[in-house]
């Protein structure tokens, strides 16, 4: 008799590999911004802080470029001042996920030293809880567009030159005051300056008129 010898094999699950997504990597800039160099403090994904480098405006742009085609995911910041939102639309426009901040006291250790670079680490410890989800570890600004901005601008100007007006126009009665002459309203003006004309001395004229064609220019 033959017996058939059966022979059982394990049975091997049909495992699937899983896969993980990936965390993009990510860097973290803080930049301290000024005209001729940018002082920049930097942290790649979630090591220590790197020494603060400073980089030319056109320079920084190059090596944030760099940056981003080796695959680096970047956040940045820095704080809203004189240079106005140009440097904002130029990150964006690379791909960078910039924020303009309101100004702060970044003396974190209130050691009361105040250099570019304590900024510039101090800024990005704090852009680092933002990005971890602390939204209140930055104060963001508003960027308006290019036309708001420019809006923005020719309102402050006009605002700023009714105040030098105002201050010119007011030394000019100081100095007639201080000879003992009292001017009045806007002793400046085309109809007014006639009569004062007739009314004081010829050398208290010369020391107006510099102050009178000022205010006029301003005026008109």
């Amino acid at each position: 008799m033959i017996h058939n010898n059966l022979v059982s094999t394990p049975a091997v699950a049909n495992v699937q590999p899983v896969n993980h997504p990936t965390q993009p990597r990510l860097l973290k800039l803080a930049l301290d911004v000024h005209l001729a160099q940018h002082v920049v403090a930097m942290q790649y994904d979630g090591s220590s802080p790197k020494p603060p480098q400073r980089f030319t405006p056109p320079g920084l742009l190059v090596w944030v470029r760099k940056q981003l085609a080796q695959g680096w995911q970047i956040h940045s910041c820095y704080e809203a001042g004189p240079f106005g939102y140009g440097l904002h639309r130029q990150l964006t426009a690379l791909g960078v996920t910039n924020y303009v901040i309101r100004p702060g006291n970044w003396d974190d250790d209130q050691r009361r030293i105040k250099t570019d670079r304590t900024d510039a680490l101090s800024m990005l410890n704090a852009l680092d809880r933002f990005v971890a989800g602390n939204t209140k570890a930055l104060a963001l600004v508003h960027v308006p567009t290019p036309d708001q901005e420019r809006r923005r601008t020719q309102t402050r100007l006009r605002q700023s030159l009714v105040r030098d007006l105002k201050m010119i126009a007011g030394r000019g009665r100081g100095v007639a005051l201080q000879y003992g002459w009292r001017l009045k309203g806007d002793w400046f003006g085309r109809r007014s300056w006639p009569r004062w004309q007739k009314q004081l001395p010829p050398w208290l004229i010369e020391l107006l008129l510099p102050l009178r064609n000022s205010a006029l220019f301003l005026h008109d």
